[in-house]
């Protein structure tokens, strides 16, 4: 059976935050037909309409524009809320990588060798390698009917062992059970940090002060290395009671040492007194792995990575939104 509603969810949402001045109602006509009814009135609502079929309806989404509110329907469909942005990511339009990949970063103790698709009975079917498989196979199911796929799902177990033979994107964070070579720990750490959070970033319960490399009290900066080599780190150092930094990939890593007249041996000490800190906003395989291993080992919270900075953003975008004094739209039309 068909189930559009997690995509129609997530399009209802992609329009108001778009246009959050409109206010809609999403109903359900049929399994294969949703309506977006706008309550404003809207002179040129063609124009509307047009924008909204080409740059915002997902193109397999049967979700549609109105301006009059359907008089026979099935239900009414709760929409996604200003608070449950994540909303267990439901409806987001998924590349067969990328729900592999989701799916392996809520569970690390499984494995997906691939996705097979059945349109005749429209099931999506995940072989999982049985031989890296533990855990519950109903927490397994429970995630991928959150998820709102348009298709039901299924779980096969095989002894196959097939790698995943895509190599690691720049703008891909991988989960961290494929990454066993670059990942001392943190990887994962972080990774729950963001999948375990996500909800209750949105709903602004967990903010900076939640995050275990921030201090509220610390007087701090943040130093972009791989790119300025003219900037001195012991000034700062005498600024500034814990430094952020982001460090040159691996082929420039002694070049960098060199230019700040410092050894590694020296940037260990910082990160033991918790005065250095450092930003990985590049994938792993492009840095100094063993370095970052070794700061890790040292203090923990020294090393932070791409999944930590989503959650510092998510976390800085509701903060931005709960302080501004103009976020009621009531309020907007009123003036």
């Amino acid at each position: 059976m068909l189930n559009y509603e997690g995509s129609c969810k997530r399009i209802d949402l992609i329009f108001r935050a778009k246009y959050p001045f409109y206010s809609t109602e999403l109903y359900k006509i049929s399994d294969v037909e949703y309506q977006i009814f706008i309550k404003e009135n809207i002179d040129d609502f063609d124009s509307l309409k047009e924008e909204y079929d080409h740059s915002i309806r997902f193109i397999t989404s049967p979700v549609y524009l109105v301006k009059s509110r359907p008089e026979e329907y099935i239900s009414p469909v709760k929409y996604i809320d200003d608070n449950s942005l994540a909303s267990n990511y439901e409806g987001l339009p998924y590349t067969s990588f990328q729900l592999c990949n989701h799916i392996e970063c809520q569970h690390p103790n499984l494995k997906v060798c691939g996705i097979e698709t059945d349109h005749q009975r429209k099931v999506l079917n995940f072989i999982v390698n049985a031989n890296e498989f533990s855990g519950s196979i109903d927490e397994i199911k429970k995630t991928l009917k959150e998820i709102g796929s348009t298709y039901d799902s299924e779980l096969t177990l095989t002894k196959i062992n097939k790698k995943n033979t895509k190599s690691p994107g720049m703008f891909e964070i991988l989960s961290a059970s494929s990454l066993h070579d670059f990942d001392p720990g943190y990887l994962e750490r972080d990774e729950g940090l963001w999948f375990d959070n996500a909800n209750y970033i949105y709903s602004g319960s967990f903010t900076k002060n939640d995050l275990y490399f921030y201090d509220s009290k610390q007087s701090c900066c943040l130093l972009d290395l791989s790119l300025f080599s003219n900037v001195n780190l012991r000034n700062h150092l005498l600024l500034y009671d814990v430094i952020y930094c982001i460090l040159p990939l691996a082929d420039r890593m002694h070049g960098f040492l060199v230019e700040q007249r410092l050894s590694r041996d020296d940037m260990f000490y910082l990160i033991d007194r918790g005065r250095l800190k450092i930003i990985n906003t590049q994938p792993e395989f492009r840095l100094d792995h063993k370095f970052l291993k070794e700061c890790y080992q040292i203090n923990p919270t020294s090393v932070i990575s791409r999944r930590a900075l989503s959650a510092l953003s998510a976390i800085d975008i509701v903060e931005t939104h709960n302080n501004y004094i103009f976020k009621d739209m009531n309020l907007i039309k009123d003036l």
